[in-house]
Formats: C-alpha cells, structure tokens, sequence
C-alpha cells in the first residue's frame, strides 16, 4: 500500500515539477531603445558589448570557423567512417555465407548502413545549410 502511495507520489512530482519550474525570461534592452549606446563616437565609452556587434567577424559558435560547424563536421566524418566499416564488414559477410538466411541478414546490413549514410549527408547538408545562412 504504501509502494503504490510512493510510486503515485513520485509519478505525479515527476510530471508537475517541469510545470511549475516554468518562469517567464524577460530580456533586457543594454543598449537602450535606439542602440544610442553604440553609436557613441568615443571608443573608450563604448560598452564591451557593442565589439560584438560587427558583422564582419565569422561568428564563433556557428560561423565558418565555429565550434558548431566543426563538431558537425567530426561527427560527418565519424559516421561517414564507422558506416563504411559497417560496408565492408556486411560485404565480407554476404561473400562468407554459405546460408541463405545470414546472406540476406548481411545484404539487409548493407542496405542499412547505405540508407544511413545517405541520411546522415543530407542531414549534414542540411545542417550545413541552415548555418550558412544563419
């Protein structure tokens, strides 16, 4: 009885606290309604913030040279590396079987691991897209 009140009890915590740890986010204007704060000719009295508003400098999260276009690129070449391996592999074993049933378990895995590195370039495609034009 009490298992089931404390399983009950967790369930229900478990579902509400996302609920209820929601808050609103309100942003703050720093530079003021007009950007006033920038356009001050005075470089000392600029604010540190307004050296990142130029738009000639690549972005470091996702510009050319961003982070997140380099980790994007890894885990392309990682999964472009471990599906060939998953090729060959599959590929061995439909040339080693002498069942019938392992060989169309293999040429499923090849098939497989083909259809995943097709998906995988579009999404990095994709991915490279949208970052391109961000």
């Amino acid at each position: 009885m009490i298992k089931k009140l404390l399983i009950s009890l967790a369930t229900i915590t478990a579902l509400l606290a996302p609920a209820a740890a929601l808050q609103p986010a309100y942003a703050v204007d720093v530079l003021g309604n007009d950007g006033s704060a920038c356009k001050n000719s005075d470089a000392t009295s600029k604010p540190a913030i307004c050296k990142d508003n130029s738009t000639n400098a690549s972005n470091p999260i996702y510009g050319k040279d961003g982070i997140l276009t380099a980790v994007i690129n890894i885990l392309a070449k990682i999964v472009g590396v471990v599906s060939v391996i998953i090729i060959v592999i599959a590929g061995v074993r439909m040339i080693l079987a002498q069942d019938p049933n392992a060989s169309s378990n293999a040429r499923r895995g090849v098939i497989s691991a083909v259809v995943g590195l097709v998906i995988a370039l579009l999404a990095q495609a994709l991915v490279s897209f949208v970052l391109s034009k961000l």
